[in-house]
């Protein structure tokens, strides 16, 4: 948002512009809390394609009634009221953006403010503030709590956290760890977590309330003795708790929301890539065969080498219709091996016949 130290100096935060802080604080949660916690990764909206063209939109702050430019009224003030037009307006200025590049609007919006204020404009304690988006169920009664695998989730939602450079007390001012911490906290209520420490500590098969006076479970206990914190209730840990495998827990209703998310990909099965990777998309104009249902949008290949494995992927325009008999056809050249960084000889390819192809990694 205008007025923000982020818009106006990057440079305070060692970056050389504001793409560049913006991308970087919306990498470091998803590397250090939500991949190894949860096997969540949040992509970027910029794209190649839309950073060739322009940039990360730096919205005008539309509501200067209160405060400097660029602060916002603590949603625990006004019902959120000033929250919505700020994710508004975001969500505008991308919209805007979406024909230079044909990246659609979809996913979890993020905002970087000035502060949250009360209605006199004076600072609060708040340092981020985050939602889930609207959603129906196909159940009875409202499964938000014990079935979120239910829920179909029309507008994924999105939070607001403040700059960096505004030495909250809510966090670590000007620590990227502790800013990191922040926005991963932010992003567990937009995937449906809430104040806790994410243990059912009274085995009711429900956990925490946000805050402890309503929520899913009001009588839950807040800090269990038996368990660490989590990143809901403690903002020293980057901890996403699965303290029971395959029962309701932050671990497994994260993944629930996110999986019901509009733009949400789920990765090949077993498979991802949370690391360096080299890889690369083709992609194909839709409309150019007789049927939807075998209609090919894009391929793609991705080599992970801390998992040693590669990944095949293919896009659909639409479900294979069972009376189409097509057929994929995909040729690897699985011989050519040769040392990384150092150029091809002889003596670096596989005798014929040879290969390391190991047929379980690639995954079709």
């Amino acid at each position: 948002m205008a007025g923000t130290k982020i818009a106006t100096d990057p440079a305070f935060f060692g970056e050389p512009d504001t793409d560049s802080v913006l991308w970087r604080r919306h990498e470091r949660p998803t590397d250090r809390i939500w991949i190894p916690g949860a096997d969540i990764t949040f992509r970027s909206a910029i794209t190649w394609a839309v950073l060739t063209n322009d940039n990360f939109p730096v919205i005008t702050d539309s509501n200067t009634s209160v405060g400097m430019p660029g602060d916002v009224i603590d949603p625990d003030l006004d019902n959120a009221a000033d929250f919505k037009r700020a994710k508004h307006d975001c969500d505008t200025a991308w919209r805007s953006k979406n024909w230079l590049a044909g990246t659609p609007v979809v996913g979890i919006t993020g905002v970087s403010i000035n502060r949250f204020v009360d209605n006199n404009g004076n600072p609060t304690s708040t340092g981020g503030h985050g939602r889930t988006g609207l959603y129906s169920y196909t159940s009875s009664p409202d499964p938000f709590c014990i079935a979120p695998q239910d829920l179909a989730i029309t507008e994924a939602g999105g939070f607001l956290v403040v700059d960096p450079s505004t030495n909250h007390a809510a966090y670590m001012a000007n620590s990227f760890e502790g800013d990191s911490r922040l926005i991963g906290h932010e992003i567990g209520h937009v995937l449906g977590l809430e104040h806790g420490d994410g243990v059912d500590s009274n085995d009711n098969n429900v956990f925490d309330g946000y805050p402890p006076s309503r929520g899913c479970d009001p009588n839950e206990p807040q800090v269990a003795t038996s368990f660490s914190p989590s990143i809901m209730n403690n903002p020293s840990t980057n901890l996403v708790t699965r303290n029971r495998p395959g029962n309701r827990d932050q671990f497994t209703r994260a993944r629930a929301f996110a999986s019901k998310l509009s733009g949400g990909l789920t990765d090949p099965p077993g498979f991802l890539a949370p690391g360096p990777s080299i890889g690369d998309r083709a992609f194909d104009p839709y409309d150019d065969v007789s049927s939807r249902s075998v209609d090919v949008l894009s391929v793609g290949l991705a080599f992970s080498p801390i998992r040693e494995a590669v990944m095949l992927s293919q896009e659909l325009f639409g479900l294979i219709d069972g009376k189409e008999t097509n057929q994929y056809l995909f040729f690897l050249d699985l011989d050519a091996v040769r040392i990384p960084m150092k150029p091809a000889t002889d003596s670096d390819l596989k005798p014929a016949g040879h290969s390391d192809f190991i047929p379980a990694a690639i995954p079709i």
